[in-house]
C-alpha cells in the first residue's frame, strides 16, 4: 500500500489534487484524507 505522501507525489505528478481525485470518483475529500492518513479502512 502506498504511504500519504506517495499518493501526493503521484498525484502532483498527474497535475491534480486530492479534492479534484475525491470528486471525481465519488468520495469526500474527508474521507480520503481519512483512509490515506490511517484513521478509517477503504471501503466501496
Amino acid at each position: 500500500m502506498k504511504s500519504l505522501e506517495q499518493v501526493r507525489k503521484d498525484l502532483d505528478r498527474q497535475g491534480i489534487t486530492m479534492v479534484d481525485w475525491a470528486k471525481k470518483h465519488g468520495y469526500s475529500y474527508q474521507s480520503v484524507q481519512r483512509v490515506l492518513s490511517g484513521h478509517a479502512a477503504c471501503k466501496r
